[in-house]
């Protein structure tokens, strides 16, 4: 487990460790991108439970990225750039997921809603 929430410690930090044992990673309200993400998802094959509440620069395509099917839990609370794709995403790439928050996400509508 891995916890950094509320630092300086951006996406592009993370990603530049070993991050093939973590198996929970908390990275809400720090610095993120797309591309951190991809890396992110590329090294930690086996996360299962990653929190990126109040993350400036999550966007639908970092979403697809983390959408692995190890994960149990993501929580995306009031990253506000998300839109419907990636809750379509989500639903086709995380099977075991059993908890989503997505509280304060602005740009989600009914009709992205329906892919859950």
């Amino acid at each position: 487990s891995l916890s950094l929430t509320g630092t300086l410690v951006s996406g592009d930090g993370v990603a530049g460790l070993n991050l093939s044992r973590i198996l929970n990673l908390k990275m809400g309200e720090c610095p993120v991108s797309t591309q951190s993400l991809f890396k992110i998802s590329r090294q930690a094959r086996r996360i299962q439970k990653i929190d990126l509440s109040w993350c400036d620069g999550v966007e639908d395509e970092g979403v697809e990225n983390l959408a692995l099917p190890t994960l149990t839990y993501l929580s995306l609370r009031k990253c506000s750039d998300i839109t419907d794709h990636a809750l379509r995403k989500i639903s086709e790439n995380c099977s075991g997921l059993q908890r989503l928050g997505l509280a304060r996400c602005d740009e989600l509508t009914d009709s992205g809603i329906t892919w859950l």
